[in-house]
């Protein structure tokens, strides 16, 4: 009986080890120990393709500066302490490398901080403007400014009025007046930054008719 038993077959193939996750090798192309997060995060912090550049800005020193015209009169007679006032930049502010810090055309806002007209003839009228904003078409900085000068005057026909008049005719308050077109010269005590000025703008803006430059100007004129 037992040589006429044929055997059973055997299967000799090799059989895959089973394995427990657990103690699964690590991911094939990855070092042992390797954090995969960091990884992640720290290739997408470092690119930095098709980012903008950091906008460059120019800096305005202290001391400089900035002669400025007003389009209308300023008035003790119209003015109040408070009141805002606006001045145009009449000369292009430039660096020692000639280019364009502050353009002709940028605004200087500010307010009147002193005013008071003649109370009588041989007395000064008091009118006195601060800047505290440069303003141009795309930014605007507060600024730290003094008033170097700003050629005041007592109106003149007010003034003529009251030295012809007499008794109850006779004014007695003549205006002080910083006439529209002259120019007031605003110093800066603290540093600016300001951005490029604008090809477009520049070319514009030469085209504008300007006071003499300082250079050219006389001293007493300050």
């Amino acid at each position: 009986m037992e040589a006429g038993i044929a055997a059973e077959p055997t299967d000799t193939a090799p059989q895959s080890p089973q394995t427990d996750p657990d103690e699964a090798g690590p991911a094939e192309g990855l070092e042992a120990g390797a954090d995969t997060t960091d990884s992640a995060i720290d290739s997408v912090a470092g690119d930095t393709t098709g980012l903008p550049e950091p906008p460059v800005q120019l800096r305005v020193p202290p001391g400089t500066r900035v002669r400025l015209t007003a389009e209308i009169d300023i008035s003790t007679d119209e003015y109040d302490v408070g009141d805002p006032v606006i001045a145009t930049v009449v000369q292009d502010v430039m660096d020692e490398a000639g280019e364009t810090l502050i353009p002709r055309g940028t605004y200087f806002l500010g307010r009147v901080e002193a005013s008071a007209s003649s109370g009588g003839i041989g007395e000064p009228a008091i009118l006195e403007v601060a800047f505290e904003t440069l303003s141009a078409w795309n930014y605007e900085r507060p600024i730290e400014s003094v008033v170097v000068d700003a050629p005041m005057m007592l109106d003149p026909e007010a003034e003529r009025a009251r030295r012809s008049g007499s008794g109850r005719d006779a004014l007695r308050s003549v205006p002080g007046i910083i006439a529209a077109g002259s120019v007031i010269v605003v110093q800066l005590r603290e540093a600016v930054m300001v951005p490029p000025v604008d090809p477009l703008l520049a070319d514009t803006a030469a085209a504008v008719d300007t006071v003499a430059a300082a250079d050219t100007v006389p001293r007493e004129q300050y």
